[in-house]
């Protein structure tokens, strides 16, 4: 699992509460967006143009006012969002978008739904939902502490009747939150029979393992569900729908937001405007993208809260409480757990395992397996060359360039080119205006030499090499522009610093474009014999 993912849950429930009054209960205590369909046969904001072949992701650029007068004109597809200065097309209520058409979905006509509960579209299913602050056993929806025995929701051992709500008796050991303290989410007080009255149990979504509470990772994901960067979801998706942080950048592709993928429907946060966030979604007041509703409706992972208008997450206390195939997890067992997506063991090749595994026959190359080499399906940085061996597609590293421990295709060591010099492996240019060194004799005193950038480096600062300043234990090159900088070096915020690349040809004659540690291209020397 994503190591920021159990931070995001306690962010979640932290920030859950949207400023301002409530008209009514449900609008308090909402908890950050979702606000993201998986099931592409579920997708009712189809955005962009206004014919019936518009599709998820598709935006025309239109006036100041982009819903007036209203755009989309298409069969059932009049609901029109804006979105910064585009807009874009949802179909009516009852309707899904399938195949580039407003088809007719579930009707909640004629479903009964039990006391505290009310009838919801979600998945293109209708499906019956417990009101806030309850949740369903079997077919009854029962308060908190409540249980279904024999067609009606009573109390649990512990707890009494007062005014319609299970409240705890006096002598009940939970009041005292005995288990609050405990250590690996076991935080949920149960009253029993025994001489202490009561036993700590698993918070709800973990699991007792070995003594030791923790998340169920499944190994198979339930049936319609396939496992995507270590989650259950539905094979389609949608552009509210995210699983890494580049989905989140369909509109915007430097936007800063980052996916919470283990939420249900996953979010997109830390956002500053609406075009940082995908499809439909608008950056809410706690820069979080969320989708804009009028009815639980609308949200096909959460709730409509609206008050504001926008989708929220849902509060659960258990499984029975969530939908489209995500579970009840309560980090700390107050009873207002979120749901979320099933853990679940990754293997099979996709965008968000692309080294996964394919059927015999196929390769896993860039997230798709492939079995041939039309069209070249080799895109890693110098490792264009695309043969097919009895293992089956193979990428091989462009002529001049060699593997390296990391598996990276990198320059393969030769003679510098004319104004460079062979010094510790690589090609330097004394001559050049921003040079800093080549060797640690270049530094100074008690200051080593990192020879990789265009420039070298020199670190350990006591008293850097006139012209430069100490930071952050590196001696820099103040900068106002490019010039200021060595080759393939830029001026970034007032220093010289490395040249971003994405192949050789960004870089200049005495370097070559490198993958450094964080996936990302790099111009650095050429290396020497």
């Amino acid at each position: 699992m994503p190591s920021r993912v159990l931070p995001f849950f306690v962010l979640l429930a932290a920030l859950g509460l949207f400023a301002g009054s409530c008209d009514d209960e449900k609008t308090k205590g909402a908890p950050l967006d979702t606000g993201a369909e998986v099931d592409q046969t579920d997708e009712t904001s189809p955005p962009g143009d206004v014919d019936e072949t518009s599709q998820p992701g598709d935006v025309e650029e239109v006036s100041a006012d982009p819903c007036s007068p209203n755009p989309c004109a298409s069969p059932h597809q009049s609901v029109c969002t804006a979105v910064g200065e585009v807009f874009q097309c949802a179909c009516d209520a009852g309707f899904l978008f399938e195949g580039g058409l407003c088809v007719p979905g579930a009707t909640c006509d004629g479903m009964l739904c039990p006391d505290d509960g009310a009838c919801v579209l979600r998945a293109g299913a209708a499906q019956c939902e417990c009101d806030t602050g309850y949740h369903l056993d079997g077919e009854l929806c029962c308060a908190l502490h409540a249980s279904a025995s024999a067609g009606s929701c009573l109390c649990d051992l512990g707890y009494s009747e007062v005014s319609g709500a299970c409240e705890a008796d006096p002598g009940n050991p939970c009041l005292a939150e005995p288990c609050a303290a405990e250590p690996d989410h076991r935080n949920t007080c149960v009253v029993d029979a025994t001489s202490q009255g009561y036993h700590c149990d698993c918070n709800t979504g973990y699991h007792d393992n070995q003594g030791s509470c923790t998340l169920e990772v499944v190994s198979a994901c339930a049936t319609g569900l396939v496992c995507r960067a270590g989650y259950c979801v539905a094979p389609g998706s949608t552009n509210e729908q995210c699983l890494a942080d580049f989905d989140c950048h369909t509109l915007n592709p430097d936007a800063p937001t980052l996916c919470n993928a283990a939420a249900a429907g996953g979010i997109c946060m830390s956002c500053g405007q609406d075009l940082d966030c995908p499809g439909s979604a608008v950056c809410n007041e706690f820069s979080t993208c969320a989708t804009p509703c009028s009815s639980n409706s609308d949200c096909p992972y959460g709730t409509c809260y609206t008050t504001q208008g926008l989708c929220g997450q849902r509060f659960c206390n258990s499984d029975a409480d969530c939908f489209s195939g995500t579970v009840c997890i309560d980090e700390n067992g107050d009873g207002s757990g979120l749901c979320m997506r099933v853990p679940c063991v990754e293997t099979q090749c996709s965008p968000y395992l692309p080294n996964g595994t394919c059927e015999a026959g196929a390769t896993c190359l860039g997230g798709a397996c492939v079995t041939s080499c039309t069209p070249n399906p080799c895109s890693e940085l110098n490792k264009g060359q695309c043969v097919v061996g009895s293992s089956g597609v193979l990428c091989l590293c462009d002529t001049g360039f060699e593997l390296d421990t990391s598996g990276n295709c990198v320059r393969s060591a030769g003679s510098c080119p004319t104004g460079f010099t062979c010094e510790a492996g690589v090609c330097v240019d004394r001559g050049d205006v921003g040079f800093n060194c080549a060797l640690d004799g270049d530094c100074g005193s008690g200051l080593t030499c990192s020879s990789v950038l265009p420039s070298g480096t020199c670190s350990g600062c006591g008293v850097c090499p006139t012209g430069q300043t100490c930071l952050a234990g590196y001696c820099l090159r103040p900068c106002v522009d490019a010039s200021d900088c060595a080759g393939d070096m830029v001026c970034r915020n007032h220093y010289c610093g490395r040249k971003d690349c994405a192949s050789g040809a960004d870089c200049g004659t005495g370097a070559t474009c490198v993958l450094n540690s964080q996936g990302a291209g790099t111009c650095n020397r050429l290396p020497c014999l």
